[in-house]
């Protein structure tokens, strides 16, 4: 299982770090930091094996946009050998696009060659 550090996630994905929601936002909008989240599933045993996030065309909104993470625990290290682990997936934005959700699902192992399309979960 190959994890992600805190770094690798900032690079991938800085919304995940944001301290304050977009400047857009009214004052009803109730901020949730993600990285508080992470922090928390961590210490619970629980690693990122994927970080993205969406892109914007707005200056200055990137940091705040829609992101998404996908974790597993530390007991699925072997799971190269397992056909489907159990994984945790969150999403978030700080810029009202999405609302917080943390899901648990099942990731289906198909075919060991795979790709990704950017922009292809949103």
């Amino acid at each position: 299982m190959r994890t992600m550090s805190l770094d690798q996630i900032r690079t991938v994905a800085p919304s995940v770090f944001s301290t304050k929601p977009y400047a857009a936002m009214s004052e009803k909008y109730r901020f949730f930091e993600t990285s508080h989240i992470v922090e928390a599933l961590m210490q619970e045993g629980f690693a990122v094996v994927r970080a993205q996030q969406s892109r914007s065309r707005i200056e200055g909104k990137q940091d705040f946009t829609k992101h998404l993470l996908r974790f597993r625990h530390a007991s699925m290290a072997d799971s190269a050998v397992q056909s489907t682990v159990p994984e945790i997936v969150l999403v978030n934005s700080h810029d009202g696009s999405s609302s917080y959700t943390l899901s648990l699902g099942l990731y289906r192992v198909i075919c060991l060659g795979s790709y990704w399309i950017p922009g292809s979960w949103m």
